[in-house]
Order: C-alpha cells, then structure tokens, then sequence
C-alpha cells in the first residue's frame, strides 16, 4: 500500500512543470492527486480532513518561500503564489474526486 506522503512528489512536479512554463499554463489532471485522495477515503478521511491537509501544504510552501525570500526574484514571487495556490487547488479538487468516487 502507498504512504501517506507518496503522492508529494508527483504533486511537486506537477507544481514545478507550471512554475516552468507560461503562468498562464493550464494545470493538468493528475490522476496522482486522485488516487491520493481514493487512498485518503481508504483511510478513514473525511472531506474537511483533506482540505485541512491541503491549507498545510500551501502554508507549508509559503513558509519556506518567506524563509528563502531573499533568494528569489521579487517581481516573479507574487506570480508565482498565484501558480502555487492554483495548482494546489486543482490538485485538492482532483483528491476529492477520487475521494469521492469511493463514496
């Protein structure tokens, strides 16, 4: 069986091919994100159980963006947080769809 925490990395190279690209990317499907979250209701989740664990993520991320702050381009960073909280939307939506086709 997966890991809590096996779908991280594809979730961060989903993350990091639209930090790449065209801010105006479309966000992929990641079939990672709803295998995540039919795992999650596997596990006894509830629905607010997997959106608390997305909020800690994003928070996660714009904690160690604060940290590095100086390091980073100022006049991309706020693009980029837009990026970062669109795709970890889009993942969220696609875990709750694989949550609930297991209901």
């Amino acid at each position: 069986m997966r890991t809590a925490m096996s779908h991280l990395p594809k979730l961060f190279d989903d993350l990091l091919y639209r930090l790449r690209r065209d801010g105006d990317a479309y966000p992929l499907i990641s079939n990672s994100a709803a295998a995540h979250g039919n795992m999650r209701f596997v596990q006894g989740y509830s629905p607010s159980m997997l959106v608390e664990e997305s909020r800690i993520f994003q928070v996660s991320v714009f904690n160690t963006l604060h940290l590095h702050q100086s390091e980073l381009d100022q006049s991309q960073v706020l693009l980029d947080v837009i990026v970062i909280a669109d795709e970890a939307d889009t993942q969220l939506t696609e875990s709750m769809r694989g949550f609930m086709a297991k209901v």
